[in-house]
């Protein structure tokens, strides 16, 4: 039998690919990484009325760190992302109470992150948008945070799908 390499092509699902490296992650415990996400993201988002966008852990990184027109590698590729350990959030952004929200399963960790990401996107939806920290279960150890931002925006979605006529006084998450 012949193994793939870290670098193989193991699936894709639209433009995003998960390599054998990728799938070892899953593996665990390990945190996991922005392709991952993405990839559930693509899931979750496949054939989702055109009032839900989820936006990649990469892009959002990028909206909230680079400065002018540099490119997304310019910005990220220094870091070497990768190799660190990342806590992952969420951050959604609720049009009909112009509110973005947080979710972050340690406790608040993201938020100053977070709040930057939400200075950039406000003045794009709405400059007097607010944010506020939703309630968020907590992740019991250092590294299901991507976890819970994948279960998290999968169940966001469901209730807005389910929940798409009913008032805008209802409070969803």
């Amino acid at each position: 039998m012949v193994h793939p390499s870290g670098d193989d092509r193991i699936l894709s699902f639209g433009d995003v690919v998960l390599r054998a490296s990728d799938l070892e992650i899953l593996r665990g415990p390990h945190y996991i990484n922005d392709r991952i996400i993405e990839f559930c993201f693509k899931d979750i988002a496949n054939d989702l009325p055109n009032d839900i966008l989820l936006v990649p852990p990469s892009i959002s990184f990028w909206i909230a760190n680079c400065i002018g027109h540099e490119s997304l590698k310019d910005a990220v590729g220094p870091l070497d992302l990768p190799s660190k350990k990342l806590h992952w959030s969420l951050l959604v952004y609720d049009r009909a109470k112009d509110m973005f929200v947080h979710h972050d399963s340690m406790l608040g960790m993201n938020r100053p992150h977070a709040e930057q990401l939400y200075r950039r996107v406000k003045r794009f939806v709405d400059p007097t948008a607010s944010f506020v920290e939703g309630s968020t279960p907590k992740q019991e150890n250092g590294y299901d945070c991507g976890l819970y931002v994948v279960v998290i925006a999968g169940v966001i979605v469901r209730w807005h799908l389910q929940h798409a006529a009913a008032s805008s006084d209802d409070e969803g998450y």
